[in-house]
């Protein structure tokens, strides 16, 4: 050990008595550093006013291995922290609080949230704690170019076994959203009780949505996405909750739904074979319920940014009166047109967060000092002093310490220590002291900081000099001078 004097005799008074001094201040300490860290990654906002998070698939990913990454980390866990209020700890899913869209805009900044999966711009409509405990967010397809009918027929009475604008016998649901299910009704004379004639169309591989829709193919999600016959809000929602005005739509609950008010009772499909069975499907389209227009909120409370896809879109509502028409999303309105017409297809689902994020790398935050400068450093008193860590978890890393003094001599490593229990440095001598820390698990977790990865991370904390006052005395014994050092 470097052991630190502070006091020799000098032969000379001048230029050497202000070495000592310049000695005495330096053997004591030297100035204090700490490597900053951010508490998350900048976000890259391509859309205005928006947060527009990166593919959130890794790439090519085989979702079917044991312990495979599906999602990549840093995109994952930048969409929790822009779900998260103030108040929620983003490190685990299930501290997230139900949010609409307008809820989470409330907690981002007043931003939205798009995400881009699978090569495509999905939109964040919502947010909640199913009654199991997991935690969902749905998503919504930005804008498409893809286009289909609703159905390839339309007539006006709903008294057949399946109507036009009946939902899960319709031919978008089936043909343009790679359901498979009970498949659709190729012409009005298959929808008569007496023939009841649905055409089957298999699940095809190849399919634009076959990672969302089908099980056991490579780069299958099917495993982290929620059913809406898992969605409680899904079996009984209906746009009269939010505009009273209107008359109950088909198609908008997959069970009963609220404040039911048909507008006469030929228009209630519930009790129809197969009513309910889109409540299967991994992929599916909105409700007007669930989108809202112009004024009225629904369900999510979204955007005109989110609604927009700059072109209509087909929903799943059917008209409330009339059995040719569904409705359709157009930019601030809606409206209700043919089954027949060619519209674009704009589905949505709901991403199992809870599952999602045991199929990723886990974020670890970076250890850091208090905030207050006494945190970080502290006066030299020859006694031991201590340095607490937040966000040091033994589990995920380890860590090394060392320091030099302010001459640039190593300190001896006996004599600086931390203790994992207490998360605490401790050390007494003057000098510059240096942390670095260490995943143990770089193949599971990464750094949760502005720069990501995996690399080391270093913070530096410091004892500082003891300042000290020298009074020369009056008196001079031969040629040595006599001084006294007094605390100041």
């Amino acid at each position: 050990m470097l052991k630190h004097k502070i006091g020799q005799r000098l032969a000379t008074a001048g230029l050497s008595f202000c070495v000592l001094i310049c000695i005495l201040i330096g053997l004591c300490g030297g100035l204090f550093g700490l490597q900053d860290s951010d508490d998350a990654f900048a976000f890259n906002s391509g859309r205005s006013g928006s947060t527009t998070i990166s593919e959130l698939l890794v790439d090519n990913s085989n979702t079917t291995g044991s312990g495979q990454k599906v999602f990549d980390g840093k995109q994952f866990w930048t969409l929790i922290d822009a779900l998260a209020s103030d108040t929620e700890d983003i490190r685990d899913v299930a501290n997230l609080s139900d949010k609409n869209a307008q809820a989470i805009r409330d907690v981002n900044g007043g931003k939205d949230i798009f995400v881009t999966i699978d090569g495509n711009s999905w939109t964040v409509t919502d947010l909640r704690k199913l009654s199991d405990g997991r935690v969902i967010a749905t998503f919504w397809l930005t804008s498409s170019t893809q286009t289909s009918q609703w159905n390839l027929w339309s007539e006006h009475g709903p008294e057949s076994a399946y109507p036009s604008n009946m939902y899960s016998t319709s031919y978008v649901r089936a043909h343009a959203l790679n359901s498979g299910g009970c498949g659709y009704v190729a012409t009005e004379a298959d929808a008569q009780e007496a023939t009841k004639k649905l055409t089957t169309i298999p699940q095809n591989a190849s399919h634009a949505y076959a990672k969302f829709t089908m099980s056991g193919i490579a780069g299958s999600l099917t495993d982290y996405i929620v059913q809406p016959k898992d969605v409680a809000y899904q079996g009984t929602e209906t746009i009269r909750t939010y505009n009273g005005s209107w008359k109950t739509c088909s198609n908008e609950a997959w069970g009963t739904p609220d404040l039911e008010n048909y507008h006469n009772e030929q228009m209630n499909y519930s009790d129809k074979s197969h009513y309910g069975e889109w409540s299967s499907d991994y992929l599916w389209l909105p409700s007007i319920a669930e989108v809202g227009y112009s004024g009225v909120s629904g369900v999510w409370d979204l955007s005109d940014a989110q609604r927009s896809g700059g072109t209509d879109s087909w929903l799943r509502s059917g008209h409330f009166d009339n059995a040719n028409y569904a409705f359709l999303n157009t930019a601030g309105s809606t409206h209700s047109t043919f089954a027949t017409a060619n519209l674009a297809v704009r589905p949505a689902f709901h991403l199992d967060l809870t599952q999602a994020a045991t199929a990723t790398t886990q974020p670890i935050f970076v250890p850091t000092l208090g905030a207050n400068a006494s945190d970080k450093s502290k006066v030299y008193t020859g006694a031991d002093q201590t340095f607490a860590l937040q966000d040091y978890d033994a589990t995920q890393m380890s860590v090394t310490v060392g320091g030099v003094d302010p001459s640039g001599v190593a300190i001896d490593a006996s004599d600086v220590s931390f203790d994992p229990a207490t998360k605490q440095f401790t050390a007494k001598y003057a000098g510059k002291y240096t942390a670095e820390f260490t995943l143990t698990d770089p193949d599971n977790t990464f750094w949760w900081d502005a720069t990501g990865g995996v690399g080391k991370r270093t913070l530096t904390f410091e004892i500082t000099p003891k300042q000290l006052t020298v009074s020369p005395a009056n008196n001079v014994v031969g040629d040595l001078w006599q001084c006294v050092l007094r605390d100041p």
